[in-house]
């Protein structure tokens, strides 16, 4: 993989042994990845090394984003940019950061907010379900790689992950479709490694947590979430387009905490909630569909779309 940073001291941890940064400017250095580099970073010099050659592709870490690189890197996308196969970019503090529908999300450094692109072109199919779930259960099988497969880690629907009942993460999927094809897969990814942010005091809110509160020897464990997570999601990737999609799905019923339990479904948008605060629905969750709908007991059609509060 090829590596780009704009600071290398603090980037000197994602090296492998042995390996060390030199500023780019070799011939050859920005050739593939020049332009999402200077979309995410118009004017700061720039540092490569090679590292890590299992895996494909390029890896731009940025000290400080000013804006969420999920965002920008959308943008440059819809205006035409280029952006090669396998680009990842990761801030390690950031502002201006969202995740589910545009909610601000803290980017503290420490914590891991990472931002995959992936080119497809390939029919819908099955697609679009294993493209919202792979990043959730690369996050949860990432995590249990450094805890162990009994960690008390699961995703609460659609794209939560949780800690001993807090929030520790959650992921963002974003398609381009064509036609009948999904030309390309934008995946953003926020873990909570070192630190766990303040979140504001609401019924839906789930509390959060982080990962070392759970080991604290995995305070400085970023590097290492990092690639295990890359990984995961490059084999996932090609399991999908090998027409995999329902094994993920599968996985990633297995690690649902809402399956058996309780729940609340309100509107995504405090906006659209009904004047007495009624909720869309309530009831035990029976299954979940292969399109993720949420089959609430004594509710005739599956849930799919709202927000989730697990009841006791």
């Amino acid at each position: 993989m090829q590596l780009y940073c704009d600071h290398p001291e603090r980037s000197r941890p994602f090296l492998g042994p042995g390996d060390d940064w030199r500023l780019a400017g070799q011939e050859g250095d920005l050739a593939q990845a020049g332009p999402a580099l200077r979309a995410l970073l118009p004017d700061a010099p720039l540092w490569t090394a090679s590292a890590w050659p299992h895996l494909e592709g390029h890896l731009l870490i940025v000290d400080h984003a000013a804006q969420s690189q999920f965002l920008r890197l959308q943008q440059w996308l819809q205006a035409g940019g280029q952006v090669p196969d396998a680009f990842a970019c990761i801030a390690l503090e950031g502002s201006g950061f969202v995740g589910q529908r545009g909610r601000a999300w803290s980017a503290l450094r420490g914590n891991l907010h990472l931002t995959v692109y992936r080119r497809l072109s390939s029919p819908v199919g099955d697609l679009q379900a294993g493209l919202v779930v792979l990043p959730a259960v690369a996050a949860v099988e990432s995590v249990e790689a450094l805890l162990g497969p009994s960690a008390p880690i699961g995703i609460k629907w659609v794209n939560d992950v949780l800690m001993n009942g807090r929030k520790v993460g959650g992921v963002l999927t974003a398609t381009h479709v064509q036609g009948s094809r999904i030309e390309h897969v934008l995946f953003g990814i926020g873990l909570n490694v070192a630190r766990a942010p303040a979140l504001p005091a609401a019924p839906w809110v789930t509390p959060a947590t982080c990962l070392a509160e759970a080991d604290p020897s995995l305070s400085g464990a970023l590097p290492r979430l990092l690639f295990a997570l890359l990984e995961c999601l490059w084999l996932g990737v090609e399991a999908l387009l090998d027409g995999h999609a329902s094994e993920w799905v599968e996985r990633y019923r297995r690690r649902s905490v809402v399956v058996g339990r309780m729940v609340r479904i309100d509107p995504e948008e405090e906006a659209d909630a009904s004047a007495d605060g009624s909720a869309l629905a309530t009831g035990r969750v029976l299954a979940l569909t292969d399109d993720l709908g949420l089959v609430l007991e004594g509710v005739p059609e599956p849930v799919r779309r709202g927000r989730v509060t697990l009841l006791p």
